[in-house]
């Protein structure tokens, strides 16, 4: 039988102790989270945490950037664009909308932890900035291309992100009786109509 090599397995632990730190801050908080309770979930002993992150704080921030990247999507915004403009963006929402989707968990921890520790409020800015200027650099795209017609790019690439957040809140918020009708598909649609009976070149 084959071992695994060292380095695999220290990013597995790595790998490990942050997935179950992020689990374990969101249902405690920061500060009813200690190092001890997360070591002894994850299988290692408190050296081994220290080792890898210095301290409680540099785990919290290694955890948030690392929910951040893993759900990053792999799509080049060249992919949408390709498109015919509903397809493309319908397809684009949905991507982007199941990405931040898959971070919701760290937004709820940020909003409660936001004061104490910035340094996640930082991560989750970066976040958005980064889908504002992919957002941005596609509906300009578009209008170059004559699908769009001009527009504030930048007021458009606002109005997504926050129709993004809502579809969150509402999935992790709203009664049942609300999210069994207002789905993520419904929301998105409805976001993707506007935009193309608004600002779209081709009648619908």
């Amino acid at each position: 039988m084959t071992e695994k090599p060292l380095g695999n397995e220290c990013a597995a632990t790595r790998q490990r102790l942050m997935a179950v730190a992020l689990e374990e801050f969101l249902q405690a908080g920061y500060k009813g989270t200690s190092t001890r309770a997360i070591t002894e979930k994850a299988g290692v002993n408190e050296v081994t945490l220290f080792r890898h992150f210095g301290s409680k704080q540099g785990l919290l921030k290694a955890a948030a950037l690392n929910a951040v990247e893993l759900p990053r999507v792999a799509k080049d915004i060249e992919y949408y664009l390709k498109l015919p403009l509903r397809e493309g963006l319908t397809q684009l929402t949905s991507d982007y909308a199941e990405q931040l989707a898959k971070v919701s968990d760290l937004f709820t921890l940020g909003l409660a932890e936001s004061f104490a520790h910035p340094e996640i409020a930082e991560v989750l800015k970066t976040l958005m900035w980064e889908l504002r200027s992919k957002l941005i650099d596609y509906f300009e795209k578009l209008a170059a291309q004559h699908q769009l017609q001009a527009l504030d790019s930048q007021v458009l690439a606002h109005i997504v992100l926050a129709a993004f957040y809502a579809v969150s809140v509402i999935r992790r918020r709203a009664p049942q009786d609300v999210t069994k009708h207002l789905t993520d598909e419904r929301i998105l649609r409805a976001l993707v109509e506007m935009i193309v009976s608004t600002y779209g070149t081709v009648p619908c």
